[in-house]
């Protein structure tokens, strides 16, 4: 029997009779060895979703006065007018859904500015499971300043932050496209409940939003292709890759992905 029996369909296509044997041993090892880590992990499987909708002024205190955000930062971008990015990031659910890291769009209801969006994300790295599922309620989308806003339901897990975003295109001379995408992240960390130092989680949490909108295959790199037309957009609530060999070869081992 070939060893390309025992690739997936996709790379015995890719591969066909033409790959040396050198060729097909390697990728038959990287098989093996994506295999092995997808085993000693969590089943990558959908966590079932539970959450309870509450007050911003009750879940979100900071965010809802108004105070100034923890930290901020900017996605400079490459090219493209204001309102074209505007235009692509209003469209949240296709946005989202055309990031490379989506697995599914699992709810978007609502009008724009107060909607629900459940969202499934692929997360090879930094994450104890292949699958997270975040549920964002969005709180504010203003054409006139081309600016959103939303919070994470229940924050980001077990002793992790309660988080608000605020997005915002303004004008930078620093780049050369004029444009920049500016975010303001809130965050509050429970420290009598957590009962240890938080300085590691809250690193991490400057680390993670960083890199969400300004990594390799991230928010902002997706926005400026769709609004360059790179890349066609996804509005089918299906994410583009979807099995965890594809996920493993082409977010993590290949493609530079962080999260």
């Amino acid at each position: 029997m070939s060893l390309l029996f025992f690739l997936p369909s996709s790379a015995r296509l890719r591969l066909g009779s033409r790959c040396s044997p050198v060729a097909v041993v390697m990728a038959l090892l990287l098989r093996i060895l994506v295999v092995a880590e997808v085993s000693e992990g969590a089943p990558d499987v959908p966590v079932p979703v539970s959450f309870e909708l509450r007050p911003l002024t009750e879940e979100y205190p900071a965010f809802a006065r108004g105070e100034p955000p923890v930290f901020s930062f900017s996605a400079p971008m490459s090219g493209g007018s204001a309102a074209a990015l505007w235009k692509v990031i209003k469209n949240q659910s296709a946005l989202l859904n055309s990031m490379p890291a989506c697995s599914e769009i699992l709810n978007f209801t609502g009008p724009p500015g107060e909607a629900l969006l459940v969202v499934q994300w692929h997360t090879p790295n930094r994450w104890h499971r292949w699958l997270r599922t975040d549920v964002r309620k969005y709180v504010t989308l203003d054409d006139a300043t081309m600016s959103l806003s939303y919070v994470l339901v229940g924050g980001f897990g077990s002793w992790l932050p309660r988080l608000a975003f605020r997005e915002q295109l303004a004008a930078d001379e620093a780049v050369p496209s004029g444009v920049s995408l500016k975010v303001d992240v809130w965050y509050e960390l429970d420290d009598t409940s957590i009962g240890w130092p938080t300085d590691n989680l809250q690193n991490l949490t400057r680390d993670r939003w960083t890199m969400f909108y300004n990594g390799t295959m991230g928010y902002a790199e997706t926005v400026q292709k769709l609004a360059e037309g790179a890349l066609a957009p996804r509005t089918d609530g299906k994410g583009a890759l979807q099995s965890t060999w594809d996920v493993w070869l082409k977010l993590k081992f290949m493609g530079g992905y962080e999260l």
